[in-house]
């Protein structure tokens, strides 16, 4: 049976979807009050309020994004990663490029694009979505140089690890001990 695209974005919408998207200028003129204001909706801030909205005390979180409203649905081209490209040099784009730069002399006026996102997921929906950790000597550097309580590898893997749903089979010990599996 044949299902168009326009009947799979309204179900996802109802049934997926509840962010309620509105605009600075509702936000501002609005009474509400909130108890923590994320700026920014890429992939640390989703992570940061996401975490908070998890607090038992139900706090209120209000996520901004500088970019217009998403157009989510399960074929968009913000959800999947072969189609980042696609999002490059559009509204979803701040569309920076680099000053001339050694390197970069078959490109034109010798700069590069430097895709940084503004939508809902942030610089991952144009950089084909890549997940990478910090260095864990970065962050014991962190935690020891600069007295960053919190902030050793050993305490943020447990972090991670709630963020993350692994779906391939992992064989190894030590890659099971950082791997997360039943995240969000």
């Amino acid at each position: 049976s044949y299902v168009s695209l326009k009947i799979l974005k309204k179900l996802y919408k109802k049934r997926y979807d509840k962010v309620k998207y509105v605009t600075l200028k509702q936000v501002l003129s609005s009474s509400k009050r909130y108890d923590f204001i994320v700026v920014g909706s890429g992939t640390a801030g989703s992570c940061v309020a996401g975490l908070l909205t998890r607090d038992k005390r139900r706090p209120k979180v209000l996520l901004i994004e500088a970019g217009q409203s998403d157009t989510y649905h399960p074929f968009s081209t913000e959800v999947i990663p072969c189609l980042s490209r696609e999002n490059q040099k559009t509204h979803k784009d701040w569309q920076y490029v680099t000053t001339k730069q050694k390197g970069c002399d078959s490109l034109k006026d010798n700069t590069s694009a430097w895709p940084r996102g503004k939508i809902c997921g942030g610089s991952s929906i144009l950089n084909y979505m890549v997940y990478v950790r910090g260095n864990p000597e970065d962050y014991n550097e962190w935690s020891e140089k600069y007295k960053c309580s919190g902030w050793s590898w050993k305490e943020l893997v447990p972090i991670f690890k709630s963020f993350e749903k692994c779906i391939f089979n992992v064989q190894q010990q030590k890659d099971i001990d950082v791997r997360g599996f039943n995240g969000l």
